[in-house]
């Protein structure tokens, strides 16, 4: 199977989690075509570029997070690929051949809490980077996200008229650490203007 370079699914996987799941590889899902990993807290799912016609007779396979690294990181006429075939191996420019072990153990069943989109979802397209830096501002790992209902009405121009419309939610959005006590939260707070949709 071949992957898309830019995808680096690895980096959701959780080596130091709970062993009841494998959370330290990626599920390989050949039917779908599709890559999985969770850390227990988030999920995510991406595409393979390409399967073989002999892979998709394959069961879904466990993929230690090292070898999808492997590969990822394979200059581009290596084809970013991985070879599942009993065991994981990865065509590596310097080393030849690299053989895994696929792992053991079950996978969650990440594919179940996928919600599927709807028309009239509120959907906000926010830069990570922001909220991370919004984080460490903080001094925090994670924060909170607050959306007003009803919040306020947008002047814009349609075909050279300007019409108003209301915003159900309001903008911007407001933002606060979490992690922290109430005392220590105290003024720290933040906002960021998303792209609404």
């Amino acid at each position: 199977m071949r992957l898309y370079k830019e995808m680096q699914i690895e980096k959701v996987c959780d080596a130091e989690a709970s062993r009841r799941y494998a959370l330290g590889g990626v599920q390989v899902d050949f039917k779908a075509g599709m890559l999985r990993a969770t850390d227990g807290r988030i999920a995510v799912e991406v595409p393979i570029v390409s399967v073989s016609d002999e892979e998709l007779e394959l069961p879904e396979t466990i993929l230690p997070a090292a070898a999808v690294t492997m590969a990822l990181a394979q200059p581009k006429g290596t084809g970013h690929s991985i070879t599942v075939n009993g065991n994981v191996s990865v065509l590596t420019k310097k080393l030849g051949q690299v053989s895994f072990d696929a792992l053991k153990g079950t996978f969650p069943h990440v594919s179940e809490v996928w919600q599927e989109k709807a028309d009239d979802d509120l959907v906000l397209q926010i830069n990570a980077a922001l909220l991370w830096r919004i984080s460490q501002a903080f001094g925090v790992e994670g924060v909170e996200l607050r959306l007003k209902k009803n919040g306020f009405k947008r002047r814009r121009a349609v075909d050279g008229k300007v019409i108003v419309e209301p915003i159900p939610y309001s903008l911007p959005i407001g933002i606060e650490p979490v992690g922290l006590d109430v005392d220590d939260a105290l003024g720290r707070r933040a906002t960021l203007m998303p792209i609404v949709n």
